[in-house]
């Protein structure tokens, strides 16, 4: 591990892609696990579910609505719940390592220290532009242009969820930030001028909010051959906020890790809620449409 930091700071752009692939990778098998258990998890919980509504009368609101007969709807949401729940235990063990005197906040400052000294200005100038897709000016012009066109195709509940996936992030980071207040490491190339506390980052958690959320909004509209490619598609642009904020020596690794943490499972709660709701209401729709004819 000590010879890592030399590495991250001498080979940044063959650093990015090593972990990008990783990432993307990790993504597509965890897409891919989930897919094949989903099956075998559903038996399970159709075997269960009646038993348990026996134990606990209260549940027997939940025995019979559209989505849970067609067996996806209830078992989405405890795979959700879980994902969220590990984001959120990594993000606390995360924030209990950023010490100076613990492993992962002597790993953050030997990097920063050595991209200080070892980043050309051609290569902080090239993460310097890429990290304006995650200014916040960016955001707010995406988060406007998509609010607005979701409003004028009347999809209130989309345009809901996105304003919340979105809003809310920026509202958790900036509590999260208050809260632990960490000084950013030293930065004085030029490149970037940044001030305000550094745990977790900002630019990267916006990112995950913003083009996560569009590219949800986007697989829906897509045929299924597109929405992999979509989805991979955000998450590369995220990727690239996040490590331009590490080279140019604005936030530590251990804030962009811990901003895809939090901003990933408030994405989840976002997407969970509005197809939930979505679900809902396509239900009471179609008991109306039956109880017409």
């Amino acid at each position: 591990m000590e010879g890592l930091p030399l590495f991250v700071a001498t080979r940044p752009l063959l650093t990015f892609a090593i972990a990008a692939a990783t990432v993307v990778c990790a993504a597509v098998l965890a897409w891919w696990i989930l897919r094949r258990v989903r099956g075998p998890l559903w038996n399970v919980l159709a075997f269960t579910w009646p038993r348990a509504v026996g134990l606990l009368p209260a549940l027997s609101r939940l025995r019979t609505p559209a989505a849970w007969q067609g067996g996806t709807l209830v078992l989405d949401l405890l795979l959700g719940f879980g994902i969220v729940l590990l984001a959120v235990g990594v993000f606390f063990e995360v924030a209990d390592e950023i010490d100076l005197d613990e492993g992962l906040g002597r790993f953050d400052l030997a990097v920063s220290t050595e991209l200080a000294r070892s980043a050309s200005p051609e290569t902080l100038q090239t993460f310097a532009a890429i990290t304006h897709l995650g200014d916040a000016a960016t955001q707010w012009a995406i988060g406007v242009v998509v609010a607005l066109f979701l409003v004028v195709r009347r999809k209130r509940l989309l345009t809901i969820a996105w304003i919340a996936a979105v809003a809310g992030n920026g509202v958790l980071n900036r509590v999260l930030k208050a809260i632990f207040e960490r000084d950013r490491p030293l930065h004085e190339h030029g490149f970037a001028e940044v001030h305000g506390w550094s745990f977790p980052s900002g630019h990267t958690a916006g990112s995950v909010a913003v083009y996560g959320m569009l590219a949800y909004l986007l697989c829906r509209a897509a045929p299924p051959l597109w929405r992999l490619p979509i989805a991979l598609s955000g998450l590369a642009i995220a990727l690239l906020v996040g490590y331009s904020r590490v080279v140019l020596q604005v936030h530590y690794v251990s804030d962009v890790l811990a901003a895809f943490l939090t901003a990933g499972a408030w994405l989840i709660v976002c997407i969970g809620a509005a197809h939930v709701v979505g679900v809902h209401y396509a239900h009471r729709a179609s008991a109306g449409i039956a109880a017409d004819r």
